[in-house]
């Protein structure tokens, strides 16, 4: 368990595609700044990493453990992932009268301490992550993170026995030591996609995956192939009912009309290649207005950068129907909502100058999907008509085609799904 838990995560971080992530995230939180300098202070020894198992429980309070029994144990880190497994929780109840609540429990620290204390094997751990662990000191953390959670995950799974384990995010040092934990025990787990997927992720390793479409299917089948290992297995997939775009925008003639252009920025947008791109639209004549719509996620104000250059501030949480209905065309760098843009069947053109995130991290621009941006095609804006015509319609509707079953036909597979995986059984009783 604790090996799989240190391998996943080094072997996913260390890609090169997160070189700038990893190091970004870190100013996200202070405690994550101050564990970091700890791990960065102390030398590579068993000692040391005995205290940094303890410091990470100490710095950590982790609410994500459910303290009670209950037939699902389920996680969230964030507002999507929450939005995702209530998405799924209203099938559930549905099909199968059930409810499904998120876990946001906190084990206290006294109690944190004594299970890391406790735990007979905790001499192994340590040598696993002195000897396993990576040379990248933000990996590191990660993984010892990782092993701290799954050895709290491992107590309450114990306690609580749970007969499925349900997440929206499958790649987080959390997730990921809930994941292995429940492995090792024998839980059946099952992952509900929460947003765009790339073929960097960890391969697909649950009982049941819920992903959006087809496209999202094609990630995952490219994460397995990256990483050498099998495809993921197809009865074990199913698609959610209900996709996000519901209305797709008509084929509308974009050469004699003014249009709105919106900007959707990536979490790490770099904001001096902003401001030149917006000067350059402001210049346009058929350029009527331009929207900055920033990343729910995006910590500092953009109010006054919208207002010297007159631009249409959109709301950092606006739902992305509301976004694709307010524009014309978008522009885009690794925006997490490129693909749902694309969907909607306006255009959506790819500016990788505008964050600091690997080029084409959804994969939209190697799959022709999206052009890389350039002024001529507003300048010429017949350039832009021909490529997002009909044949880029077709292809997109051929990539990712509708699912032969209706909506209600989709609920019904899944909820006979769950109902197979929820019969009692016995799960082990030992301490992975």
């Amino acid at each position: 368990m604790f090996v799989n838990v240190i391998n996943t995560l080094g072997q996913f971080l260390s890609q090169t595609v997160f070189d700038f992530v990893r190091y970004e995230s870190v100013r996200e939180g202070r405690r994550t700044q101050i564990f970091l300098a700890c791990i960065r202070l102390l030398p590579r020894t068993a000692l040391s990493t005995r205290i940094l198992i303890t410091l990470a429980l100490v710095l950590f309070p982790w609410q994500c453990f459910a303290r009670r029994s209950g037939p699902f144990y389920l996680v969230s880190l964030s507002l999507n992932n929450s939005r995702a497994l209530k998405r799924l929780e209203e099938i559930i109840h549905r099909q199968l009268g059930m409810t499904m609540a998120v876990n946001s429990a906190t084990i206290p620290l006294p109690e944190r301490l004594r299970i890391g204390a406790r735990y007979p094997n905790r001499n192994r751990i340590v040598k696993l992550l002195t000897d396993r662990g990576h040379q990248d000191s933000i990996i590191f953390m990660n993984q010892i993170i990782g092993t701290t959670c799954a050895l709290l995950f491992l107590d309450d799974l114990q306690r609580s026995r749970p007969r499925m384990i349900g997440v929206a995010n499958d790649h987080s040092p959390v997730t990921v030591a809930l994941l292995e934990t429940g492995k090792a025990l024998g839980i059946p787990r099952f992952y509900v996609q929460h947003a765009p997927v790339t073929g960097y992720f960890p391969p697909l390793s649950v009982e049941m995956t819920m992903l959006d479409d087809w496209y999202s299917v094609q990630q995952y089948s490219e994460a397995a192939h990256k990483a050498g290992l099998a495809q993921p297995d197809e009865a074990s997939i199913f698609l959610l009912p209900q996709r996000r775009i519901l209305k797709q925008a008509p084929d509308i003639d974009l050469t004699d009309r003014a249009l709105c252009v919106c900007i959707v920025l990536s979490l790490y947008p770099d904001i001096k290649e902003l401001s030149y791109l917006c000067r350059e639209l402001a210049a346009l004549p058929n350029v009527a207005d331009i929207i900055l719509k920033p990343h729910p996620r995006y910590r500092k104000t953009l109010t006054r950068f919208a207002r010297r250059r007159n631009l249409t501030l959109a709301a950092a949480d606006l739902p992305p129907d509301q976004v694709i209905e307010g524009a014309d065309l978008f522009i885009v760098s690794n925006s997490g909502m490129s693909w749902e843009l694309v969907q909607s069947f306006k255009p959506v053109l790819f500016a990788d100058q505008l964050d600091f995130l690997h080029r084409d991290y959804f994969g939209l621009l190697a799959a022709g999907l999206t052009p890389t941006f350039s002024l001529d095609y507003l300048q010429h804006p017949e350039r832009l008509q021909a490529f997002f015509g009909p044949e880029w319609r077709a292809r997109l509707q051929e990539m990712n085609p509708r699912p032969p079953l209706t909506d209600t036909e989709l609920e019904e597979r899944i909820a006979e799904r769950f109902a197979k995986l929820l019969l009692p059984r016995k799960t082990s009783g030992h301490r992975p």
